[in-house]
């Protein structure tokens, strides 16, 4: 009994760090920063507790009193589970470096709970020497396997949470869960020590209470999302984001609906009455890769987020082939169910890592996509660094047509400390391909962050003046709908006019696979 409670208990340390991660990310992001902190503050508050478990364990241990510590872990799970929104805005409305926000938030809400958790293996182990009267030269052979039970059940929490619980029951109603055991747990022990109802009868009722708690909660939240749904308000957890979708009115009365990721970053906007429409200004940019090349008939693109510009792609031309690469296949769901994205037979989706897809297909010696665009770069939080480098940067080239373009969106400044990240993967694709451009959205702030299009040309030749655009004239493949086609000769027009041709300072080094501290150079970016 005592080594499953102590499995049990090793589970529940893993699933709640697991689960940790999606509860500071819609305040603190996801970065390496968070979980840098979320690991290193639960070990340290852990480490507190076997300390602190050895020590109670040798004055009087006991089954009750080791019960009494499991119940005490499980009402600080259901605390956090609860109180989580208000500390977590508190915390993020300091304005204080993200680092010590994120230990500060990760102390607050996992500290109390390891600490209680750290104290229960000790604990146990003195327990069952005790109540088995071990004998000395014997008591290895207990404290390993009651180690190994732990082990084994931290592996079980890690796969549990990262696998399941946090994409099949949601980070809330994962400590919910997670709370509930904990208190089954303190009551089964409570009642193998064989106490007479008469004198635990009070203590059993501490869990079953906790339990009841819990159901409520959990009943309330779940009235609360229904009703947040109806509104066409709600969040979701996937294996690889938390998901808000907001809908509402502009102030030029368009009903618009948009999908955000934590903390508060929008990732798409969709007009629900004309869903194919482009809607944030930095997706019209990509238009300048299609001018330039009006007759692509094989597209990449990296990211799908809500699916907004390949919607636009399919409905503008009928002759593309359209691949997209979106990790999150909860993510590609989300946009068939509420972003109107439709089966197309010139639509390809895979879902896997970008980076993964383009060593296959470079080792493939295909080379033939028209244009690749990229939207992975979406916010200082969470970079895959994998797409930033010089050899992912090989990777695109080797997959592009001779004459092909890359285009992708980074958000970044241009100038100054917080233009970095721009720099720094602007190097990367100057040691690649033989011509590279920076179109800022606002080159009149080039110190604030923003979005800004780096385009990179695999054949070198010199972009056209606006004035060789304007004797091009518009795009002949969009006959069919002369106001995007007129809208995407104005956008390229205009990026052409404020290309960035200052020459950026080159005191960073191109990002290469073994070195690419991202989260380093994005640092400056958080809280913009």
């Amino acid at each position: 009994m005592l080594e499953a409670a102590t499995f049990l208990c090793g589970a529940v340390v893993m699933a709640l760090e697991m689960t940790g991660s999606r509860l500071l990310a819609p305040y603190l992001g996801s970065s390496v920063l968070v979980w840098t902190a979320l690991i290193g503050v639960i070990l340290a508050f852990l480490s507190g507790g076997y300390w602190l478990g050895g020590k109670l364990a040798d004055r009087d241990p006991s089954r009750k009193k080791l019960s009494l510590i499991i119940l005490a872990a499980a009402f600080c799970v259901l605390g956090t589970a609860v109180f989580h929104p208000g500390l977590l805005g508190a915390v993020s409305g300091l304005q204080a470096p993200p680092e010590y926000s994120a230990i500060l938030a990760a102390a607050l809400l996992f500290g109390p709970a390891s600490l209680l958790l750290g104290m229960v293996s000790p604990y146990m182990v003195r327990v069952a020497l005790q109540s088995r009267r071990v004998p000395v030269e014997e008591s290895g052979a207990v404290i390993g396997r009651f180690s190994a039970a732990g082990a084994i059940g931290s592996i079980l929490g890690t796969f549990a949470g990262g696998y399941y619980l946090i994409s099949w029951v949601g980070s809330r109603q994962s400590l919910y869960l997670l709370s509930s055991s904990l208190m089954i747990i303190s009551l089964i022990t409570l009642l193998s020590d064989r106490l007479t109802l008469r004198r635990g009868k009070i203590l059993a009722l501490l869990p079953l209470l906790g339990l009841g708690l819990c159901l409520y909660f959990v009943h309330s939240q779940r009235t609360l999302e229904l009703a947040q749904e109806k509104q066409g308000n709600f969040s979701l957890d996937t294996r690889y984001n938390h998901l808000q979708i907001q809908e509402g009115l502009t102030a030029g009365g368009i009903r618009l609906r948009v999908l955000s990721t934590p903390p508060q970053l929008t990732q798409a906007a969709m007009d629900v009455n004309n869903p194919a429409s482009l809607f944030l200004e930095y997706t019209k940019h990509y238009a300048l890769a299609w001018q330039l090349r009006p007759q692509a008939k094989k597209l990449l693109m990296i990211g799908g987020a809500a699916y907004s510009v390949p919607k636009y792609l399919l409905r503008t031309r009928k002759e593309i082939q359209l691949d997209v690469v979106e990790i999150d296949p909860e993510m590609t769901a989300l946009a068939r169910s509420r972003f109107e994205l439709r089966e197309d037979p010139r639509l390809r989706v895979f879902h896997e890592d970008a980076r993964t897809f383009l060593n296959r297909y470079a080792a493939s010696r295909a080379a033939d996509y028209d244009i690749i665009m990229g939207d992975a770069f979406s916010s200082a939080y969470n970079i895959p660094f994998q797409l930033s480098t010089v050899e992912c940067a090989q990777r695109i080239h080797a997959s592009l047509a001779a004459d092909g373009i890359y285009i992708g969106n980074i958000l970044s400044a241009v100038t100054g400390e917080k233009s970095y990240l721009l720099r720094s993967f602007r190097a990367s694709f100057e040691e690649v391909f033989p011509s590279v451009h920076v179109f800022p959205l606002r080159p009149e702030k080039a110190d604030s962050v923003q979005n800004v299009m780096l385009l990179a040309l695999k054949n070198g030749y010199t972009l056209p003046r606006p004035q060789e655009l304007e004797q091009a004239g518009m795009n002949r493949a969009l006959l069919e709908f002369p106001q995007q086609a007129a809208e995407e000769f104005a956008v390229a027009h205009k990026m052409l006019r404020n290309e960035w041709r200052i020459i950026l300072e080159e005191d960073l080094p191109p990002l290469r696979d073994d070195f690419a501290p991202v989260e380093r150079y994005a640092l400056p970016l958080i809280g913009e």
